[in-house]
């Protein structure tokens, strides 16, 4: 099992409504440190209440190219993009 970062925010799943809080990324020192989601550009995890994946982008350019082809929930600041891997 690899290592990672833990993420901290609060995010709506796009299809169940549901509100995460615990989140991941590969994208920093991947020593199982703890930080704010304010401190990244890329952070995932896995629904708890519908298991579909949850991809969370910070980054303006990457909010405005896949809000136009994904079922996502997008905020002024972030996107939540959900992909079900269930199917």
């Amino acid at each position: 099992m690899g290592m990672y970062d833990d993420v901290k925010g609060s995010f709506k799943c796009p299809e169940c409504g549901c509100i995460n809080e615990d989140f991941q990324t590969k994208d920093y020192d991947c020593m199982m440190n703890t930080l704010d989601y304010k401190q990244c550009d890329y952070f995932y995890t896995s629904c708890r209440g519908c298991k579909t994946w949850l991809d969370v982008f910070i980054k303006p350019e990457i909010i405005e190219k896949i809000a136009e082809i994904r079922n996502s929930i997008t905020h002024d600041d972030y996107i939540v993009d959900a992909r079900d891997y269930n199917e």
